[in-house]
């Protein structure tokens, strides 16, 4: 079963409700909501990670509190309104939040999975903020800000250790084949390596790498952790449509060039995959909110080659690398409105997601282009 996420009245959502699958796209304008989406839905995995922490005997409603924690460190705590409505739906779990109250029902009954192999932690989710540029230039404060009380999102921190925990976990990263540099941690100094060898403080670099290189780095270290691991059983620890962990990226197109933008969905679809027994599956489930029609083109590139592959699987694989290739039946794409509401832009009968939302950006910027121009011819 799928995961529902229902949300009224909360922030500027005014009624939506988002069925989550194993890649889900939020796209929109500024303020409709994306990451209010994102977060929520980052919030609900937190606060059922911890699971039922109520007891009949004691008058405290933990789970009230915890979920108020989450929506404090995440910085949407603000966005509840007194007819706020969240509602998650899940095969083994439930969460919902009206009238100022929270409950929670845990069904471990519809929860199958080989017991000595299951991941525990049934409710993991990471998120990687769009402000992640400043956490590497901001590395070696940090601490002091916290000392001096400065109010920063929780979630600023934790991304932050992410980062210091990739760069003491691996010498070097090779990003070449999606922003033509490699970068290593030396020294406490963030270095990057250009093609020609030579090597520049990040500072230095473009605004690509800037913003790019914290995102790859947090996002290989938590997609790494994720990683079935083969254990000494010689089985796999797996996870299951029930368990899947996601990895939440805001805006992965930051300062990128479109072709930049393409190699950067094919790389997060790549790693976000892994092969048993020559089946190819996700082990982790991807959220990017975005602005951009190149995301949402590369995306259904990528799901237009699974579909012609099935009928010409050698010819496809050719154009693009089959280890790309992304089943339509396990995406969502939802454009995000200005008045509270969305759409869903996933054209059921394609499977693709719908060319006129996609250029609905040019088709604007194009319309202005014609008036000029035939204020411009009127009197010729």
């Amino acid at each position: 079963m799928s995961e529902i996420l229902t949300i009224k009245n909360f922030g500027p959502i005014k009624d939506m409700s988002f069925e989550f699958k194993k890649i889900n796209i939020f796209v929109g304008d500024q303020g409709t909501g994306k990451s209010t989406v994102a977060k929520l839905f980052y919030v609900i995995k937190e606060v059922l990670n911890f699971g039922d922490s109520n007891n009949p005997e004691h008058k405290t409603d933990w789970n009230m509190i915890h979920f108020h924690e989450q929506l404090e460190n995440t910085g949407i705590k603000n966005y509840l309104k007194p007819n706020t409505y969240i509602e998650y739906k899940h095969s083994f779990k439930y969460l919902k939040f009206a009238e100022n109250k929270i409950l929670i029902e845990e069904n471990n009954e519809k929860y199958k999975v080989n017991d000595t192999h299951k991941n525990k932690n049934t409710d993991i989710a990471e998120y990687i903020p769009s402000y992640r540029e400043a956490a590497v230039l901001l590395k070696d404060s940090l601490n002091a800000i916290a000392a001096a009380g400065a109010s920063l999102p929780k979630l600023f921190y934790l991304f932050g250790q992410r980062l210091i925990n990739a760069k003491k976990s691996k010498r070097v990263y090779n990003y070449t084949d999606v922003l033509n540099v490699k970068y290593r941690y030396s020294d406490d100094e963030d270095i990057i390596i250009m093609k020609d060898g030579k090597e520049i403080p990040i500072g230095e670099s473009s605004s690509a790498v800037n913003s790019g290189i914290p995102m790859l780095l947090a996002f290989d270290y938590v997609v790494d952790s994720m990683q079935p691991k083969q254990t000494a059983a010689n089985a796999f620890r797996t996870y299951t449509k029930a368990n899947r962990p996601f990895v939440i990226i805001e805006e992965p197109e930051l300062n990128c060039f479109p072709e930049t933008q393409n190699k950067l969905m094919k790389y997060f679809i790549s790693k976000s995959k892994y092969t048993v027994k020559e089946q190819v599956d996700f082990f982790c489930g991807l959220v990017l909110t975005t602005h951009s029609p190149y995301i949402l083109t590369s995306l259904n590139n990528l799901m237009y080659a699974y579909l012609v592959g099935q009928k010409e699987p050698v010819e496809t694989d050719k154009i693009i690398n089959k280890k790309y290739w992304v089943n339509p039946d396990e995406v969502s794409a939802y454009m995000l409105l200005p008045d509270g509401t969305y759409e869903d832009i996933v054209d059921k009968g394609e499977g693709l997601i719908k060319a006129e939302k996609i250029d609905s950006v040019s088709r604007i910027l194009n319309s202005i282009f014609e008036k000029l121009s035939n204020l411009e011819f009127a009197k010729t």
